[in-house]
Parts: C-alpha cells; sequence; structure tokens
C-alpha cells in the first residue's frame, strides 16, 4: 500500500472530534524571505525536542507534519524528531522550500515509506524567484529531484495567491511527472469579495486538471468550496505547537497561544472561525469532509465522473 492509500485510511478512520494532524513547527528561522511570509519576522527560537515528542504522544494524531520556517536548518533536530514519529507508525510530512535538500538527503537514513517531503513552491521559475529570491527555485529543483532519485516519497505544494493564480497549469504540467502528489495550498487571507468569478474560474480549471492528471491530491469537495458551497471550519482537526506553545485557534489565524494541549482544547473559543468566513485555506476544512458521512458520499459520488 503506497502512503497516500495509506493517508486516505487513515483520514476515513479517524473519526469524532479529536484531532487528525499534528503540526510542529520547529522553527521560525528560514533562509528565505518570501515577499508575502511574515514568519522570518517573528521571534526566533528553536522548538525543544522533549516537547516535540510530548506532543506526539499526548496528541496521538496518525499524521505529522513537521514545518518552519526552513526546517532543514535544523537538520540533526529534525531528523531525530522524524525518526520518533516513524517509529511510532505515523505517517510523517516534512515542507521545505527544498533549497537545502539536495545535501542532506545521505544523511536522511530513516523509514522512507511512511515519509513524505513537500516542497512549496510559488510557481515556475520566473514567478518563484521574484518572490522566494534569484536561484531559490534552480535548487528546490535540485533537491527535489535528488529525493525522487533516492526513492523518496516526493510531494509538492503549490501555494496560490491572487499573484499567482495565473500559473496554475503551467505549475501542474510541469510537475506531474516530477511528483508523486501534488497539494494546492489556497492561502487562508485570500481576498473573495470582487473576485468571485476569478475564483470560480480558477476552481473548475482545478477540478479540470484533477481529472486529467490524477495526481492531484485535494478533494473535489475542496475545489467546490471555493466557489462558495458551505463547508464548516473544523479547526481543532489540525493542531499546531511552535516555539511559543499550541497556537489558538489555527495555524493560519493566531489569536495567542495555550501554554498545554489540554488548555488549547478546553479554552479556545472555536467559534471564531464563523468570523473568518473568507478563509479558503485547506487545513481546517478538508478534514471537515473526512469527519461528515454525507459529505465523504458526495466526494465519492464526484470522483465517478
Amino acid at each position: 500500500m503506497n502512503v497516500s492509500t495509506k493517508l486516505s485510511f487513515a483520514a476515513l478512520k479517524y473519526t469524532g472530534n479529536n484531532p487528525l494532524v499534528l503540526n510542529v513547527e520547529i522553527s521560525k528561522d528560514c533562509n528565505l524571505n518570501c515577499k508575502y511570509c511574515g514568519r522570518v519576522k517573528e521571534d526566533k527560537g528553536l522548538l525543544d525536542f522533549n516537547k516535540i515528542i510530548k506532543a506526539i504522544d499526548e496528541v496521538n494524531t496518525p499524521i505529522v507534519y513537521f514545518t518552519g520556517g526552513e526546517p532543514f536548518l535544523f537538520f540533526d533536530e529534525l531528523k531525530q524528531a522524524v525518526g520518533y514519529a516513524l517509529a511510532k507508525n505515523k505517517i510523517v510530512f516534512i515542507v521545505t522550500n527544498g533549497t537545502l535538500v539536495k545535501n542532506k538527503l545521505r544523511e536522511l537514513d530513516v523509514n522512507k515509506e511512511n515519509l513524505i517531503l513537500m516542497f512549496s513552491v510559488d510557481g515556475l521559475k520566473e514567478k518563484n524567484d521574484s518572490i522566494r529570491g534569484e536561484g531559490s527555485f534552480e535548487k528546490m529543483m535540485e533537491g527535489l529531484i535528488k529525493a525522487k532519485e533516492k526513492g523518496f516519497n516526493v510531494w509538492l505544494n503549490f501555494k496560490i495567491y491572487k499573484e499567482n493564480m495565473d500559473e496554475l497549469e503551467k505549475v501542474v504540467n510541469f510537475f506531474k511527472n516530477k511528483v508523486d502528489k501534488i497539494h494546492l495550498n489556497l492561502f487562508y487571507d485570500f481576498e473573495r469579495k470582487n473576485k468571485k468569478s476569478n475564483l470560480d474560474n480558477f476552481s473548475e480549471k482545478a477540478l479540470k486538471l484533477k481529472k486529467e492528471t490524477k495526481n492531484i491530491l485535494n478533494l473535489k469537495t475542496y475545489f467546490k468550496f471555493w466557489q462558495g458551497k458551505d463547508l464548516d471550519c473544523t479547526p481543532w482537526r489540525i493542531v499546531t505547537i511552535d516555539v511559543e506553545g499550541w497556537r489558538s485557534p489555527c495555524y493560519f489565524k493566531c489569536n495567542g497561544h495555550a501554554k498545554s494541549y489540554k488548555e488549547l482544547m478546553k479554552d479556545t473559543d472555536w467559534k471564531l472561525q464563523s468570523k473568518c468566513r473568507e478563509c479558503k485555506g485547506y487545513c481546517e476544512f478538508e478534514p471537515t469532509v473526512y469527519k461528515n458521512k454525507g459529505l465523504l458520499v458526495k466526494e465519492l459520488m464526484m470522483r465517478l465522473w
């Protein structure tokens, strides 16, 4: 069974109101300075390894993400944490800008079966470099190609906002035979006001590409959500720990930090999400589908066409 099938089964089996994904932001430090990102302007620091393993055990989700900042900046700590999560039979993602990957793969001697290297891009070379810095696309591609050669599960995370929407087809067609899966990540602060037709057309393009390429990961229900279809947010399904504590209420919208996981779950006003109707971020909406049997049936029906 390949890792994407395992991922689907993990999500389908994991019912109730408990988290599905633990997101571990090991640091806010990054070697790039992307134009849209405010993380590099935040306080620096490294998440303590003991806090990471405590979080993995306490939350006990089947899926663990390691993000940043750039997690490969702290490779020794990253490798140790990834090894622990894999030993606990988790499906593990490392989300990276890819520019430091090439020279670290030899040392990443862990079980590759349940590990996914997810490379983030903002478009093809010209667009990506204009946002992330000159040469960043080429370095990312070197790491991506080397990772595939060494047998890693390689996925792509295309970060989408209104400035790079026109790159969708070019990015999917360029990477469809270079990676195992493509994930489309619509930025949380995407403004739908006065841009309804743009987002509707974009959704139709995404649906068409998903049908044609077969390796776009996102649910069709999520693309319909871009068009204004109702889909509740379940922010507690993906919880985030970073150097400051447990991010509340979600990864994208931080209204403060809880000191403990129990405090996060007990004291967070999850209803705040009703005020975030412009948010189209995948992270709290896609888990909603897996939690709702009716939505799952619709999703399966849509896959027949």
